[in-house]
């Protein structure tokens, strides 16, 4: 035990400070570069996702726009057959 405690000087606390700094400080510095890698979101992918989502959407409303014509044309055509009939 008095070996580790001779081992344990004021200067090697002072470097593995220095070093824990260094480390301390470089992640701060690079935080946003390990997150978009670790998440996978760069602002490319970012960007295609909305523009997918948004093309999603328009191809949502444009179906349901072609479903409400479809059922007025099934309207018109029972009402084209109805007055068919009555003939």
């Amino acid at each position: 035990m008095d070996k580790i405690a001779d081992l344990v000087t004021g200067e090697a606390i002072l470097q593995w400070l220095i070093i824990f700094l260094l480390i301390a400080y470089f992640f701060y510095k690079e935080y946003p570069k390990f997150k978009c890698r670790i998440t996978g979101g760069t602002k490319k992918e970012l960007e295609d996702e909305s523009r997918e989502k948004k093309f999603d959407e328009r191809l949502t409303k444009a179906e349901s726009r072609i479903a409400d014509i479809e059922g007025k044309l099934k309207n018109d055509y029972k009402s084209l057959e109805g007055l068919l009939k009555d003939e």
